[in-house]
């Protein structure tokens, strides 16, 4: 069984390549998969693996590449304010179009027991300004 860490790389090195099908195994029957940019959840193995697929193929359509990269949340400071998040300090991984400097959403993943249970894709909060990209893209 992979450790959350492995399964962190192994979800990113899906969207770095574009397949599905490396974390197939890795997600429970039950997951729930959020989506901030739409405005439903999708509930289910069959339901997430088909949505991933799709997103994956209108990303291999278009010609603006997609980079996955190992993070955690950050606390965010403005001047004298130190700003809490109750993400602060979980891994996620930074979601970049076109080059790699386009950072446009977050992945945060929930695991338990070794199966993914959760996936939620932040393009608003927490936000990927929020994040520290430790600058690992696996491939």
């Amino acid at each position: 069984m992979m450790n959350d860490s492995e399964i962190l790389n192994q979800i990113a090195k899906a969207f770095n390549n574009l397949d599905y099908k490396l974390f197939e195994e890795l997600i429970s029957n039950d997951i729930l998969c959020t989506d901030q940019s739409t405005s439903f959840d999708k509930i289910g193995k069959v339901n997430v693996l088909n949505y991933c697929r799709n997103k994956f193929e209108a990303i291999r359509k278009s010609d603006q590449p997609v980079f996955a990269e190992i993070g955690f949340i950050n606390t965010q400071k403005s001047g004298n304010v130190k700003t809490v998040s109750p993400f602060e300090g979980r891994p996620c991984i930074i979601i970049s179009r076109g080059t790699k400097e386009n950072k446009i959403a977050l992945f945060l993943v929930t695991i338990n027991k070794g199966e993914v249970t959760q996936v939620e894709f932040c393009t608003n909060s927490p936000h990927w300004s929020q994040a520290v990209g430790l600058g690992i893209y696996p491939e």
